[in-house]
């Protein structure tokens, strides 16, 4: 068996780069006669040989995206029937456009092997999301939802955040939980692939992107969340937010535990690294033999990229530098922690500065209240007392609760406590809002 059984852990396979769609948006820039300049198909033979190799190397998860993959539709089928022959207990996904779906191919698909379909959306809205997708795509994805929640399969949603859909942010949660989506993830457009030719329409910095992600966040969800961002981000999500998004280590996968195979079945840390980089081919197609040196060349690949981020000012010096990797794909620059660091100090003085308002009814309950609240079902249980939740009140700022002690917790745990209780809708913090840029209207 391979040296690197027991290591690789998931896999992104595509099987063409066609597409039928011409999305301003896309990093490929795919379209009807394919993307990334490449133009090479793997026969059916070929991906069995590549899933086999693979399977050797302990791959339990198989993303199969594009281009878009229906449209290889037959290799679409070998794959997903080779993996699951190959690995009963994986777990295999597509993501797709959902234009070539019906309820007799989403059926074939499960009969199978697949686990879960995942179906691109740009918005909310019919007249957003087919401003940028074209027009009837809005029609078609939810009418492709429809039919993957009748099989029974898992349903997931991507959205990639751009400068016509950031207004929709704090309505992405409740469009999804419309469509009884399982899972929602997240990416902000980058100037990559057709995109830059749509900047002017479409563009974001990163920057502006993750502050529009707050608004998905305006309110507490249980829905599963895959977001983009370091581990800084993730964690001022889940202090200041209440977003419970697990702190996994923020290095980079590609080359250790993640791979991708190209549609001409060459061996990659990433889409980008494949795409944007093209430092040269390694086919996984002709024999497994050659997995070992690929995959020590990429685990050197990894460390270099983790020491190159080290190095960076002001990464060298912070406190998270193990958590995180700089992808060397992009430019080398810190944008995004300078601006949550930055955006930290300023919320938590707006806190500071705030009143607090109650906003949801309560029952007390045995020295506790039980909030009737927007966020769940049931009630949301807290341990105060009513008299320690009307002095709360009575004060005219947040740091006036700090210094007099009013709760039993130090004053970090004081703030998130107080921003937990505004993730559910319990209070209002006077100027929450105030640093940032956006400011959601409020659904409930």
């Amino acid at each position: 068996m391979s040296k690197a059984a027991s290591r690789i852990a998931t896999l992104d396979l595509t099987p063409g780069d066609m597409c039928n769609l011409e999305c301003e948006h896309c990093y490929a820039a795919s379209s009807k006669n394919g993307g990334h300049g490449d133009d090479r198909l793997m026969t059916e033979d070929e991906i069995r040989t590549v899933v086999q190799n693979l399977a050797e190397c302990g791959v339990k998860t198989i993303d199969i995206a594009g281009g878009e993959p229906t449209l290889a539709y037959d290799r679409l089928l070998t794959a997903i029937e080779e993996f699951k022959f190959q690995v009963p207990d994986g777990y295999v996904g597509i993501v797709t456009n959902s234009t070539q779906l019906d309820p007799e191919r989403v059926d074939e698909l499960k009969s199978a092997g697949l686990d879960a379909i995942n179906l691109s959306f740009e918005g909310t809205t019919r007249e957003v999301n087919d401003s940028v997708r074209g027009e009837g795509h809005f029609r078609s994805a939810c009418a492709a939802a429809s039919m993957v929640k009748e099989a029974g399969l898992h349903l997931g949603v991507s959205i990639t955040i751009n400068a016509v859909n950031r207004s929709q942010a704090n309505q992405f949660v409740p469009f999804a939980n419309r469509l009884d989506a399982d899972g929602l993830a997240f990416q902000v457009i980058e100037p990559r692939g057709r995109a830059p030719e749509y900047w002017d329409k479409l563009g974001l910095e990163i920057t502006d992107g993750l502050e529009s992600l707050l608004l998905v966040f305006d309110r507490h969800t249980t829905m599963h969340l895959d977001i983009p961002g370091a581990y800084r981000y993730r964690e001022f999500l889940n202090t200041y937010f209440n977003a419970n998004i697990p702190l996994v280590d923020g290095q980079c996968p590609g080359g250790d535990r993640s791979y991708v195979v190209t549609s001409g079945g060459d061996l990659a840390p990433c889409p980008l690294h494949a795409y944007v980089l093209d430092e040269g081919t390694y086919s996984v197609a002709d024999s497994s033999s050659n997995l070992d040196a690929i995959t020590a060349e990429y685990l050197d690949f990894n460390a270099e990229i983790d020491s190159r981020g080290r190095e960076l000012v002001p990464c060298a010096g912070c406190e998270y530098n193990e958590e995180c990797t700089h992808c060397p794909v992009n430019d080398d620059v810190v944008d995004e922690c300078v601006w949550v660091n930055k955006k930290e100090r300023e919320l938590r003085q707006s806190i500071l500065k705030s009143s607090l308002t109650q906003k949801a009814p309560y029952t007390a309950v045995g020295g506790k209240l039980q909030f009737d609240v927007p966020t769940q079902t049931t009630h949301l249980t807290v341990h105060l007392t009513e008299s320690q939740f009307q002095e709360l009140l009575s004060y005219d700022t947040a740091e006036e609760i700090l210094a007099a002690d009013v709760l039993p917790l130090d004053d970090e745990e004081a703030i998130e406590f107080l921003c937990m209780l505004r993730s559910h809708g319990v209070i209002e913090i006077e100027k929450f809002w105030e640093p940032f840029t956006v400011t959601p209207p409020r659904l409930d």
